[in-house]
């Protein structure tokens, strides 16, 4: 209880003098310590957090994946776009709609051809976010 009051608040606090505090709390035992480490993370903010949060996308709990992949994208860097497109693959759903969301706000072309193959996909939110995200890229200032 404790520790994920603490892992909260370090989030809130929005300084990455918490990085270090933070980013072993990813491989936490507790799978809502590891949540909570990916969403401070996430409001934090900090590029440092990317490649240990894309880890985080390989954890065997769906909640945890999701925050992940929340997180990547409230960090908004262009080294988020390829655990992005590798994201649109993710057994989760709710991970994959994350990942077309951000690849849209990310609005790169290299996207462009995973971001076309999830917008067939069967599950019809993955899809939609996707062809929105097209949508995005395909109108807005090249990169």
């Amino acid at each position: 209880m404790v520790r994920g009051f603490a892992t909260r608040q370090l989030g809130q606090l929005a300084d990455a003098r918490a990085l270090p505090a933070l980013l072993p709390m990813l491989h936490a035992d507790d799978p809502w310590i590891r949540q909570l480490a990916a969403q401070s993370l996430g409001q934090i903010g900090d590029s440092r957090a990317i490649g240990p949060l894309a880890g985080a996308l390989g954890d065997k709990q769906r909640r945890v994946c999701f925050q992940a992949a929340r997180a990547l994208e409230d960090i908004k860097d262009p080294g988020t776009v390829a655990h992005f497109i590798a994201a649109l693959e993710h057994e989760h759903q709710d991970v994959r709609v994350v990942a077309a969301r951000a690849l849209g706000q990310l609005k790169d072309r290299r996207a462009i051809p995973a971001l076309r193959k999830a917008s067939k996909e069967a599950s019809s939110n993955v899809a939609s976010e996707a062809r929105r995200a097209l949508e995005a890229i395909e109108c807005g200032p090249e990169r």
